[in-house]
């Protein structure tokens, strides 16, 4: 277990706090009798989790504490904490305007499990596959988290709506560059 590994673990332990604070504070919305500090909880605790991620990726690239486990542990921690505020947010009542739209987790769900499959296929086929991160995945992973921080922080000088739509589109434009790469290694196989 090296410290991005702990990190990571973190990470994956925060999630059903998150997840129990943003119901609750949902369901006090739905109830007509807001409790704010469950809402403040619910952002604190995204917000930390969503930031370790960073900072666990940079203690392995940085002091080279890359491992077999932290190549499971993060982005299981990534996708859960993302498919979890996606999730919630969309069916708890935060607020009518500050909702998230069923769309919005579908396409992120969608994209992540066309990418297993894919990935499946070609390990099937050729017997390995290359995971390679390409930088439209890691933006779209970042404006992800603004769009679920701009919904949870009920921010207004903005339209909820226009994070979203920016997020679903770099969520497409990501699936299609998993698909390409994909394509090519089912076809000739992983590169060296």
């Amino acid at each position: 277990m090296t410290i991005p590994n702990w990190i990571s673990l973190l990470r994956l332990l925060l999630i059903p706090v998150f997840a129990w604070y943003a119901l609750h504070y949902g369901q006090s919305v739905t109830a007509g009798v807001p409790e704010e500090w469950l809402r403040g909880m619910a952002v604190g605790v995204f917000l930390f989790a969503a930031c370790t991620d960073g900072i666990d990726g940079f203690i392995a690239r940085h002091y080279n504490l890359r491992s077999r486990l932290g190549s499971v542990l993060d982005p299981l921690a990534d996708k859960g904490l993302m498919f979890t505020a996606f999730i919630t947010l969309s069916v708890s009542g935060w607020s009518e305007t500050h909702r998230l739209p069923w769309l919005f987790p579908f396409l992120a769900i969608l994209r992540d499990v066309l990418s297993a499959i894919g990935a499946w296929m070609i390990h099937h086929k050729h017997g390995r596959v290359r995971v390679k991160p390409h930088w439209t995945g890691k933006v779209t992973n970042v404006v992800q988290i603004v769009a679920v921080g701009w919904i949870m922080l009920k921010l207004e000088f903005i339209h909820p709506m226009i994070p979203m739509v920016i997020a679903m589109i770099l969520t497409v434009v990501s699936g299609w560059m998993h698909l390409y790469d994909g394509a090519k290694q089912y076809l000739y196989g992983p590169p060296p």
